[in-house]
C-alpha cells in the first residue's frame, strides 16, 4: 500500500519545497519596497481621513 503512496509523496514533497522557496523570496523581496507598498496601502485610508488628521503609524 505504502508503495503506491509513495510517488505521491515525494511529488507533495518537491511542490511544497518550491511553494515554500517562493514564499521566501517574495518576502525577501518586498523588504525592499516596504515603503512604496506601506504607500500603496495606506493611500486610500489617508483619503478618507479627515482634514487635519493622520495616521498613528509614520512611515
Amino acid at each position: 500500500m505504502f508503495e503506491d503512496l509513495k510517488p505521491h509523496l515525494i511529488e507533495l514533497r518537491k511542490r511544497l519545497f518550491i511553494s515554500v522557496l517562493a514564499l521566501i523570496i517574495c518576502v525577501i523581496g518586498c523588504f525592499g519596497f516596504w515603503e512604496f507598498i506601506l504607500a500603496f496601502i495606506s493611500a486610500p485610508l489617508k483619503v478618507a481621513l479627515p482634514e487635519g488628521s493622520d495616521i498613528i503609524f509614520k512611515e
